[in-house]
């Protein structure tokens, strides 16, 4: 079981976490369950985890009518048992305009929030 700690670092577009938890790929697996509950696919990258939500094709083609997210996670161990967990939004929402820009801070908080009950 991971436990949350404290907040390191908070900003629109990103924000870093500390847990303190027995391993890395359990924190990954409490990770997974809390975004799929939320709707969020893991999409492919073999370094970082990433996960989305929408799609990005009607995003462009229907703006800020139709969300899609796309956030960054890096996991680094922080001495024993503690793991900081850095969450990055990793598209910029400017194919919604002004208003798609607002729902990826709207989206990074609602993480934020989120992240607290990992």
């Amino acid at each position: 079981m991971s436990y949350f700690v404290n907040n390191k670092l908070s900003s629109s577009s990103a924000f870093t976490h500390v847990y303190q938890c027995t391993s890395q790929s359990e924190l990954e697996n409490s990770i997974d369950i809390a975004l799929r509950g939320q709707g969020y696919k893991k999409g492919e990258s073999s370094k970082d985890l990433i996960y989305i939500k929408g799609n990005r094709w009607v995003r462009l083609m229907l703006g800020a009518f139709h969300k899609y997210y796309k956030f960054k996670i890096v996991i680094r161990p922080e001495g024993e048992s503690h793991f900081s967990v850095l969450v990055s939004s990793a598209s910029t929402g400017m194919s919604g305009g002004i208003i798609g820009v607002g729902q990826i801070k709207d989206e990074t908080k609602k993480l934020y929030n989120l992240f607290q009950f990992i």
